[in-house]
């Protein structure tokens, strides 16, 4: 099965373009090995359906499952690391320095948005006086506080590891289109009912 459509949307250098090649070959090879038993005339039209199924069941159907697996396996990891990309929390008891922000935000109020932008993503004095305070008190909403939180977020936790959480997630979400179409490939080559590939596929 042709998978170069999925294979060439991911890194040259990760390992998914591996197992979704991979994925590719084992319905191409199942697919060639359900057309030899349809060949063979020692059977009946239910006995090519029952040997085509026990073919299914004696390698493919395992290896697709196994690949859910650890595609969620690989998810949920993936969302732990998203999970623990937060800004730090401010000191609700700290006086001082919610005085020490509502100076700084009085201040940016007074000066021209880009300014106010460049302060923000400069210093993370402005930039937490910003992102922790209503947006009306503000003066910067929407997008340009979007930047903001982005930039502190990547001043806390590294651009590298936020860029490769990123990254990942985008090759996961790739995977898990071919690995859906390739298994649901393999099922109805085993004979299973097109409107019943979605259960399947769940189990």
């Amino acid at each position: 099965m042709d998978v170069s459509y999925f294979v060439n949307q991911l890194p040259e250098d990760s390992d998914l373009r591996t197992i979704v090649a991979t994925m590719g070959s084992t319905v191409a090879r199942f697919k060639q090995e359900a057309a030899s038993i349809k060949a063979d005339r020692r059977y009946s039209a239910q006995g090519h359906a029952e040997q085509i199924k026990a073919a299914a069941e004696k390698g493919p159907l395992a290896f697709f499952k196994e690949m859910r697996k650890q595609q969620a396996q690989e998810r949920a990891s993936l969302e732990r690391r998203k999970g623990a990309i937060q800004l730090k929390p401010v000191d609700q008891k700290d006086l001082w320095a919610e005085l020490r922000a509502r100076e700084l935000r009085d201040f940016m109020r007074t000066i021209p948005l880009p300014d106010r932008m460049r302060l923000a993503i400069a210093d993370p004095e402005f930039a937490r006086a910003i992102i922790h305070a209503p947006e009306p008190l503000t003066g910067i909403e929407g997008d340009f506080r979007d930047r903001i939180i982005q930039a502190e977020l990547e001043r806390e936790h590294g651009a590298g590891e936020i860029q490769a959480i990123s990254e990942e997630a985008a090759a996961l979400d790739v995977t898990d289109k071919a690995l859906e179409v390739t298994y649901a490939a393999l099922l109805i080559e085993a004979g299973m009912k097109p409107e019943a590939v979605s259960n399947a596929a769940a189990a």
